[in-house]
């Protein structure tokens, strides 16, 4: 039974039992830890802006995108932070792969593939970024359609891992009016 408890942990529980064992009581280290995550994934988010757009425009996106106030439910509420940690790693995983492609950053891929990994070991959101990823090789790239499919086995194996231990575990909401799944995908796109 302690090992079922433990497999169905899930990211926001390891933060904030790390939160528990680091910070003790002390609230506020547990949200400074809740800004760390979030300046990360304002940094990868700049990065990638600094990637695709021109200099002012990536710069006006960047204080943009830290001052959007839908970064205020995953920053303040602490059991929201997994949100935070999975599109920190989406975007730097999406910003590897585009190093891959564009500048032929031969390591790129398979970095990316790791922070795709850790992007859904954090939750679903990275769902989200994975379809940009698919958008900017089916609309983006140019090169030949197979060329296009095979950079995009390391993050279908990613994802194709995380759904079967997704299901295996028997993870996934039902009969929420709320919240609908990726296990339910018509429903979810």
């Amino acid at each position: 039974a302690r090992a079922t408890a433990w497999v169905r942990v899930s990211t926001s529980s390891l933060l904030i039992a790390f939160d528990d064992s680091w910070f003790g009581r002390n609230a506020v280290l547990w949200h400074v830890h809740s800004f760390v995550w979030w300046a990360l994934l304002v940094s990868a988010a700049g990065m990638l802006f600094v990637r695709l757009l021109p200099g002012p425009i990536a710069a006006c996106a960047a204080v943009l995108y830290a001052l959007d106030g839908a970064h205020n439910t995953p920053l303040c509420w602490l059991a929201n932070r997994g949100t935070l940690v999975s599109a920190s790693f989406g975007v730097l995983a999406l910003t590897l792969h585009l190093r891959f492609r564009l500048d032929r950053f031969r390591v790129g891929l398979w970095l990316s593939a790791c922070c795709w990994a850790l992007s859904l070991a954090a939750g679903e959101y990275a769902l989200c970024m994975l379809a940009y990823l698919v958008a900017f090789e089916w609309l983006g790239a140019r090169d030949a359609p197979i060329a296009r499919v095979q950079t995009l086995v390391p993050a279908a194996c990613a994802l194709f891992v995380y759904a079967g231990i997704r299901t295996l575990l028997g993870y996934g909401v039902a009969g929420s009016g709320l919240y609908v799944g990726p296990d339910e995908p018509l429903r979810f796109l």
